[in-house]
């Protein structure tokens, strides 16, 4: 599994290679600081933060180890929301029961890690939006070459 490190990293090198090679498709990134903390502990807070919620990007959930087990995109300014989407409002007890990612979960732990809020959420912010899906899926691709996607992605793109 990639590691949501390596993921930032292999955002960079895109961006790199991009801006070398073909400097009329170049965009910028903004890593989000990601929380150090399980998302149950603050996910009242602003997602995945104030600066960055209202954005386009793509953003990873990991396990506590940083395991990504889901890579997602935002393309219409909509971080915050798109995150959340995959969560959706907890109940009483603060699980996330109606959460879409632990419905489609393959496996019981990572469906309870979901439920149970026990992951972390890190997001890189990209600009011009455009250049979301291309990231997502250029991560896609490089973790089914590496191993395959991220347990909780479907498909790529």
């Amino acid at each position: 599994m990639i590691k949501i490190s390596k993921g930032f990293e292999i955002i960079k090198n895109l961006s790199e290679i991009l801006q070398s090679n073909v400097p009329d498709m170049s965009f910028n990134f903004n890593i989000v600081k990601k929380r150090n903390a399980p998302f149950k502990d603050w996910y009242k807070m602003e997602v995945p933060g104030e600066t960055a919620s209202k954005r386009s990007g793509v953003y990873f959930i990991a396990d506590l180890e940083e395991n990504t087990l889901y890579i997602g995109k935002a393309g219409a300014d909509n971080l915050g929301a798109e995150i959340w989407s995959k969560f959706r409002a907890p109940n009483k007890e603060g699980k996330f029961v109606n959460s879409p990612l632990a419905k489609w979960s393959p496996d019981d732990a990572y469906r309870k890690q979901i439920v149970d809020g026990q992951v972390l959420i890190a997001a890189v912010v990209i600009w011009p939006k455009e250049f979301v899906s291309l990231v997502e899926v250029y991560l896609h691709i490089w973790c089914s070459m590496h191993g395959g996607l991220p347990p909780l992605n479907k498909r790529i793109g």
